[in-house]
């Protein structure tokens, strides 16, 4: 009889390590940074599957200091481990010119880990290394690669693990199978806090990881029907937001829509849910909010069934902010969930789900407005932004996406706040 092992698939795992920690720190999994990512694959395989190499993919950031030698401690930790490989790209700072007040900055970007991801696939596809591909990422400029493995070695498997946060229809639809990673397989796979290397020096846990920050919790990590048995993600409980960042202080009031419902156009009156009407209830926004229950955190499948066609648009917001940390926050039933991208501590802009549509809220500053009301903007949001109250965030302003002639004006407001605020 032959060994069962030679029979079982081999896979070989692709982690894109950026993509990973963003999506990571969108889900406020600050404790899961100390990942042991090998473990985290050999968790996600079944029995007649073998992992026989691990390959991540990162570049080294230089500054600030602090956080250039938390990264160089983690990698170190990771070259402990066998049968695993670390590629480097490296990050380049780009010129990025405002398409309306001309502010020139430079903007620092991370380069050549999707091209050393596709080398890696293409060339260990070519010499029959894997069977089945394990891609922990979210990015959809791997698209091209993975179609070409599909075309030239249909025999093999491509399977797509998106990362907490993240998410891509393209790869989607082209791996064989794909899943969302879950907080259960995350909580398994971590380092020990004290990580020997071979020499006995010993690799301490930053303890700036040990933080428990309260997160939402996305993704069920069920198999999708149909999906190979490369999975085997089990249901697991959502966690409940807090709605109070008790570590920034933010009161869940204190966001872009809730400065638009307290000074925005006026609206009739409404009742919160237990048919009291408040001060703040006066101004009701004219869609109402879906995702208003605090145990339902939006996921992807979800918000696929309630954007319908504007999913796409959604996405497209995403990619506009792909460089930025993003997080869910509930701010209760009157508000809902909203997804914030946060820059240098600050809440980019708020999105709000909708029914077929979503809403954008922004509180730009005295000198964005200046620059807002000089762009190309929509007469209407003009005059919204011309009148709008001033409030300590800023100056509301709300943009509503339902077909995609309503994305201009919102990667116009984006691309500027990006430009002036960085």
């Amino acid at each position: 009889m032959s060994n069962a092992k030679h029979m079982n698939e081999r896979v070989i795992a692709y982690i894109d390590g950026f993509n990973l920690y963003f999506g990571l720190k969108a889900a406020r999994w600050k404790r899961f940074y100390w990942l042991n990512v090998q473990s985290l694959v050999r968790n996600l395989l079944k029995g007649e599957q073998d992992l026989v190499f691990t390959k991540y993919f990162t570049s080294r950031v230089s500054y600030p200091p602090d956080k250039e030698r938390r990264q160089s401690t983690y990698i170190e930790a990771l070259e402990t481990l066998s049968d695993f490989q670390v590629h480097y790209g490296h990050y380049q700072a780009n010129p990025q010119r405002c398409r309306e007040c001309g502010t020139k900055t430079m903007v620092p970007s991370e380069k050549m880990t999707d091209v050393n991801i596709a080398v890696e696939l293409l060339s260990d596809a070519y010499q029959d290394k894997f069977d089945v591909a394990l891609l922990i990422s979210a990015d959809s400029d791997l698209t091209a690669p993975l179609l070409t493995i599909k075309s030239l070695f249909p025999e093999k498997r491509i399977i797509v693990a998106f990362p907490p946060q993240r998410h891509s229809a393209q790869l989607e639809r082209i791996a064989h199978g794909s899943f969302q990673i879950g907080r259960a397989s995350l909580a398994k796979s971590g380092f020990p806090d004290s990580v020997p290397k071979a020499g006995g020096f010993i690799l301490k846990k930053p303890s700036e990881w040990d933080e428990i920050v309260p997160a939402p919790v996305t993704g069920s990590g069920t198999r999708p029907p149909g999906s190979p048995s490369l999975l085997k993600e089990g249901r697991h409980r959502i966690r409940r937001a807090a709605s109070v960042n008790r570590h920034t202080g933010e009161h869940p009031r204190r966001h872009p829509e809730e400065v638009i419902r307290r000074g925005g156009l006026p609206q009739s009156r409404n009742q919160d849910a237990g048919g009291r009407k408040g001060r703040d209830t006066l101004r009701k926004l004219p869609s109402n909010i879906i995702f208003n229950r605090k145990e339902s955190v939006p996921d992807d499948k979800a918000l696929k069934r309630v954007l319908g066609q504007a999913y796409s648009l959604y996405e497209e917001i995403l990619r506009l902010t792909d460089t930025v940390p993003r997080e869910w926050k509930f701010y209760g039933t009157k508000y809902g969930w909203q997804l914030k991208p946060v820059q240098k501590g600050k809440a980019l802009f708020s999105l709000v789900p909708l029914e077929k549509s979503f809403r954008v809220g922004f509180a730009v500053r005295e000198k964005e407005r200046e620059v807002l009301l000089k762009a190309k903007l929509p007469a209407k949001a003009k005059e919204e932004l011309r009148k709008a109250k001033k409030y300590p965030e800023g100056y509301p302003l709300r943009l509503s996406v339902t077909r995609t002639a309503d994305l201009k004006p919102v990667r116009l407001v984006i691309e500027a706040l990006l430009s002036l605020r960085s």
